[in-house]
């Protein structure tokens, strides 16, 4: 190539990279159209991670949130296969690439020379690359998630296909972190009022009833066993009101993905024995008999023990509140066959009722927020959120609950866990 031909060189690159970025920037017109069309939060930041995958064509893509009141970094999203078997849920700040950004508001870009030196401090240092060891990135990007000058989370490239990051592709990531940035807070502003609203609307209720009992006890014609009645009916609203408080904070929590997740290895059946005998006493009172049928072992997970608890406690609750007088609760636990020993096993829990069971037009909407099938309100009070909790954790498990039921044949609900592999972690 001679020199007269260098700046005819230098001029094509420069059109194809104008075409490239010309032909990215439309791509990302249409995806920020299918951001702002997510209805949640997860939803949302999946969408994220898919789009910066496709556009830069790498291997996956991370999506980290940063908690408004711990600060730190909670992942969103991955579209990173490594990272998705791992399960991880959170970055360290202080040891992370992402916590390094996020510190300095500034992207990050790492070669392949950088990453390739797992002895030196380049590499191993950082929380993201040990993580994957000994499959080291061969090239990786950290942009900040910045809103109103504030950074509120991090976007991260992994191994672009076929070489390193482009100029031109940190320009189209830059131009993806800065519209996901604004899509997430108006999301959390959304999700929040729209919370709100339904908290205000479910309150109304018992504080209607705290008012007309506050003005029956002031009547001074009340006898003593209407007093007796009303003073019950108050206790039962204020129970009421402590539970949907203390179930809107936790959903709260879980929406904004600030509830955090201690998983470890434990075995399923004692946690199940422990719940059965938690529920025993009202079992008894309501003149129900209880029915339990475990596997004697080969049933361990790892997961949070505390959210998997809640979550069987809460399907035992609502078994014994919506049973018909003198009726049967089942809880169940085994092994799925079909699968082989191993990675990729699951185990099943199920409780069972005989009450009344659940109409077909409620079913599709029985893990809806604030949803209480018609048949239930007529049996027993709740919130509403119960089993939407039950769901948020069960899925952010990598499980699924799902339930089966017929009017007047009972209720099913079952709940599907992978189990732990030999080393202890969910399998994969």
């Amino acid at each position: 190539m001679t020199t007269a031909d260098a700046p005819s060189v230098g001029h094509d690159t420069a059109i194809r990279n104008y075409q490239v970025l010309v032909r990215r920037y439309a791509q990302l017109l249409d995806l920020v159209r299918d951001l702002t069309s997510a209805l949640h939060l997860n939803d949302l930041l999946e969408r994220v991670a898919l789009a910066a995958t496709r556009l830069v064509e790498c291997e996956g893509a991370v999506v980290l949130l940063r908690d408004p009141l711990s600060g730190e970094l909670q992942v969103g999203a991955t579209t990173h296969p490594g990272l998705a078997r791992l399960r991880v849920r959170e970055f360290p700040v202080e040891s992370s690439l992402a916590g390094q950004v996020l510190a300095r508001g500034e992207p990050i870009v790492l070669s392949s020379e950088a990453l390739q030196r797992p002895t030196t401090q380049s590499s191993l240092r950082y929380y993201e690359v040990a993580l994957l060891a000994p499959a080291y990135p061969q090239s990786f990007a950290a942009l900040p998630l910045v809103s109103k000058d504030v950074c509120i989370g991090v976007l991260e490239a992994i191994n672009r296909s076929g070489g390193q990051f482009s100029p031109e592709d940190m320009a189209t990531l830059e131009a993806l972190a800065g519209q996901a940035a604004v899509a997430v807070e108006n999301m959390r502003l959304f999700e929040q009022s729209d919370l709100i609203a339904e908290l205000v609307h479910e309150i109304r209720t018992p504080l209607t009833a705290l008012g007309t009992a506050a003005a029956l006890l002031d009547r001074s014609d009340l006898g003593e066993i209407q007093r007796h009645s009303v003073l019950s009916s108050l206790r039962q609203e204020i129970a009421r009101l402590n539970e949907l408080a203390d179930e809107f904070l936790d959903l709260a929590r879980l929406e904004a993905g600030r509830a955090r997740f201690q998983p470890t290895r434990f075995s399923l059946t004692p946690l199940l024995a422990e719940c059965a005998e938690i529920v025993m006493p009202l079992m008894h009172g309501n003149g129900l008999k209880f029915v339990r049928q475990f596997d004697p072992e080969g049933l361990d997970l790892f997961a949070d023990r505390v959210r998997i608890k809640q979550v069987i406690l809460n399907l035992l609750s609502n078994a014994v509140k919506y049973n018909s007088p003198g009726g049967q609760v089942t809880l169940r636990a085994r092994r799925n066959a079909g699968a082989p020993q191993g990675d990729g096993e699951s185990c099943s829990i199920e409780v069972a009722d005989s009450g009344p069971g659940i109409a077909a037009e409620s079913l599709p909407h029985i893990f809806e927020r604030f949803y209480r099938a018609k048949e239930g309100e007529q049996r027993a009070q709740g919130t509403g959120l119960g089993l939407y909790i039950a769901r948020h954790i069960v899925e952010s498990h990598r499980g699924r609950i799902e339930v089966d039921s017929q009017p007047g044949q009972g209720s099913e609900f079952r709940v599907v866990l992978p189990l732990a592999n030999i080393a202890g972690r969910l399998p994969g």
